[in-house]
């Protein structure tokens, strides 16, 4: 039986995304390829229209030869977040231009008027925001074209402001490796800082020296550079893996995680805690299995599982208590068992009062850390 070869998925398809759209971050560079018509032509416009921003300007072109628009890194930095239309028109093979543009008025407003004279856009109209930037492209576009004698075309931009998200970030303990993360529209290959502050307000002395590697609040700060890496559809993707181990990370404390990019025109924080329990070492532990009581014998057995660096070595403290009073107190050792250690101790119940809570604690002389508690009723 022959398997059918897997199907190839399709490629991702964008929003947007074809030869006469684009969408930008502001502070990015657009270069836009276009064709010169056939013809004796030497100039050629170009129309910018925007949210209350309209601009014209002319400039040289070789004949026979493509062209390429550019708008550099600081010119759609001044941008704002929106769409704009950008027409590109060639003049007649005289080089001449049907549309007149006029300054006209004490405030010397920019009008223009077509082929026939007739008025057809004030661009002050377009900088009051009393129509679009698109409406009045599309009406600059329509009188070029029914001029006859000249060529036009155009791109569409969408303009973005620069962004970036943090994943939400859930308590942690001390010694967890937290993973901070997001997306970002921001370039892939750009660099993010990530910054780690203490965010209790802690009074300190002035620093000598500025650390960067602390999360303290006062002598400096955590700090990391993140390479974005490319997603889908301008979703880009960032993360940062840091241990709580080290960076002067104490339990029991709220931080603040802070990334920005592109000189701080993109930023974002998020608040997260790390816990005030330690984090249980896999590897050094003590258990306490659920007690098991002997009728015939008149006694109750408590036993658990442990692992330690002590081996057969280790000695535990087992304490029962009920409420503030102790009642027993003994040291109890471990035992191997074939597969590991474990430990166990029974207890006459007739040191316990019936119906009543106990708990049990179990700590390491070796190692205090090492501990467990729990509680039973008899």
């Amino acid at each position: 039986m022959t398997t059918p070869p897997i199907a190839t998925p399709a490629p991702v398809q964008c929003p947007m995304e074809n030869t006469s759209s684009f969408t930008i971050v502001q502070g990015d560079p657009v270069s836009f390829p276009g064709t010169i018509p056939s013809g004796n032509i030497s100039e050629m416009r170009v129309w910018l229209f925007g949210s209350n921003s309209t601009s014209v300007a002319t400039v040289p072109v070789q004949q026979y030869s493509p062209f390429l628009f550019r708008l550099a890194e600081n010119q759609t930095s001044a941008m704002i977040n929106g769409t704009y239309r950008i027409l590109f028109e060639f003049p007649s093979p005289q080089n001449t231009y049907s549309l007149t543009i006029a300054s006209v008025g004490t405030l010397n407003d920019t009008v223009l008027y077509d082929h026939t004279g007739s008025r057809i856009l004030d661009f002050s109209d377009v900088n009051d925001n009393q129509i679009s930037g698109l409406h009045a492209a599309a009406a600059v576009e329509q009188a070029i074209r029914e001029t006859g004698t000249e060529n036009v075309t155009g791109i569409t931009l969408y303009v973005e402001e620069p962004e970036i998200t943090i994943d939400p970030i859930p308590d942690h303990v001390l010694g967890d490796t937290v993973t901070f993360g997001g997306t970002t529209n921001l370039d892939p290959g750009e660099t993010l800082t990530v910054q780690i502050y203490d965010a209790d307000f802690h009074p300190c002395a002035k620093c000598q020296v500025i650390s960067n590697d602390s999360v303290e609040s006062c002598c400096g700060s955590f700090a990391r550079p993140v390479i974005v890496i490319p997603g889908n559809c301008g979703a880009n993707t960032w993360s940062l893996d840091v241990n709580t181990s080290y960076h002067d990370f104490q339990g029991g404390e709220p931080y603040l995680v802070i990334v920005s990019g592109r000189d701080g025109l993109a930023m974002n924080e998020c608040l997260f805690n790390i816990l005030a329990v330690q984090k249980p070492d896999p590897f050094h532990y003590v258990t306490i299995s659920q007690p098991v009581t002997n009728p015939g014998e008149n006694a109750l057995r408590l036993s658990g599982s442990a692992s330690t660096d002590f081996g057969p070595q280790e000695k535990f403290l087992l304490q029962i208590s009920s409420g503030s009073n102790a009642t027993l107190i003994t040291v109890v050792p471990v035992v191997f068992d074939g597969t590991g250690y474990s430990w166990n101790y029974t207890v006459d119940l007739s040191a316990l009062s019936a119906h009543g809570l106990y708990e049990v604690n179990i700590t390491s002389l070796n190692n205090p850390e090492i501990r467990n508690s729990s509680t039973f009723t008899v």
